[in-house]
């Protein structure tokens, strides 16, 4: 395993945590120093981990089909447009799980936040309106990623929060990762950031605008799967841990070596992949099911704040961002503190 960076090898502004061999990279400002915070911190990270309980098939989905039918859907010029077509072919799993459904992001009953209605509201509201014929064209989400869990919900007949915590979370001692976190755990929640401006020359504290507050109120908050997950850096190294070690953990496999290869590869046909963003030499962007791929065969799940998971197996490395800014620098910052975990503490390949 590789070793950790010492905080004063990267930039003054962060601090990197040590945590069994991971480079976990915390943000900090003037008034939020990034010492202050520990692996214990309580992030809002969104929906890095939605990755997981569809990638073991027989077990989470029912032994559904990847590639069978889900529902016919219509293809439009809008969100609201009122003429439209039949689509020419059912959206799929498959299709969900890499962004190419057709789907828009959200729905206007998402409305002021997320986690306003149950989530079989919410998906009632997608799909009745396509931007593109299914399977042509890669477009990131919110509506495939919720879509997609209420399947789990409807196979399962169980909620999808206690799937994910009865089948992944309590397994893997993730205690502290929920959609709910308690007014205790809120006590180590930083504080999030924004530039108000492109002429603003100071960040301002700003809150999780498209969630209800209290955070804590779990009668007045449903959970959000595409969104609404916290955790810490600890947990979210657990996670990690088990998806470098291709699904297993202290000796318990959790993903088939089949599933974890299919998840982090690839599922795009070329002309498709071609429309990802940053498709193109040198980033070779793809999409597996549930995470975003670079054909270099590291694998990753940005989150909101500019958190960000990302898996090297081929290097052995996997380094988890916990920034909590959405400041344009964020975005420079995270491409150089990877580089430089990279470069510095990533197992040369053999």
């Amino acid at each position: 395993m590789p070793r950790t960076a010492p905080a004063a090898d990267l930039a003054r502004a962060y601090a990197v945590i040590p945590i069994a061999g991971f480079t976990i990279i915390d943000a900090g400002t003037a008034s939020s120093p990034p010492f202050q915070r520990t692996p214990k911190s309580v992030h809002h990270h969104a929906g890095i981990m939605f990755t997981f309980p569809w990638n073991s098939r027989s077990r989470y989905a029912g032994n559904r089909d990847h590639d069978g039918p889900e529902y016919a859907a219509l293809n439009p010029e809008s969100p609201g447009a009122t003429a439209t077509r039949a689509a020419s072919h059912p959206v799929t799993i498959r299709m969900l799980l890499n962004h190419s459904s057709g789907m828009y992001g959200g729905s206007p009953a998402e409305s002021p936040t997320l986690d306003a209605i149950p989530l079989a509201q919410r998906v009632a509201g997608y799909a009745k309106v396509l931007q593109f014929e299914p399977g042509t064209r890669f477009f990131y989400g919110n509506a495939d990623v919720n879509t997609a869990a209420y399947i789990v919900e409807v196979v399962t007949g169980t909620p999808f929060e206690r799937v994910l915590d009865t089948r992944l979370l309590k397994p893997l001692h993730m205690n502290e990762t929920s959609f709910c976190p308690t007014a205790t755990q809120l006590e180590r929640l930083p504080t999030a950031y924004y530039l108000p401006n492109g002429k603003a020359k100071a960040l301002e504290k700003t809150s999780i605008t498209f969630l209800h507050y209290p955070l804590s109120d779990c009668r007045n908050r449903y959970p959000v799967p595409a969104g609404g997950l916290f955790s810490t850096a600890n947990d979210l190294s657990r996670y990690a841990q088990m998806l470098l070690n291709g699904g297993v953990l202290d000796g318990q496999r959790y993903l088939s070596a089949a599933s974890v290869d299919q998840m982090t590869h690839n599922q795009l046909s070329e002309e498709v992949r071609q429309t990802v963003p940053l498709s193109a030499p040198p980033y070779r962007m793809g999409y597996g099911l549930g995470w975003g791929v670079s054909l270099d065969g590291s694998y990753f799940h940005p989150g909101t704040g500019m958190t960000d998971l990302r898996i090297d197996p081929t290097h052995r490395i996997a380094t988890i961002l916990l920034m909590q800014s959405t400041a344009p620098a964020s975005f420079s910052a995270r491409a150089a503190l990877i580089d430089a975990s990279d470069g510095k503490y990533a197992t040369p390949q053999r």
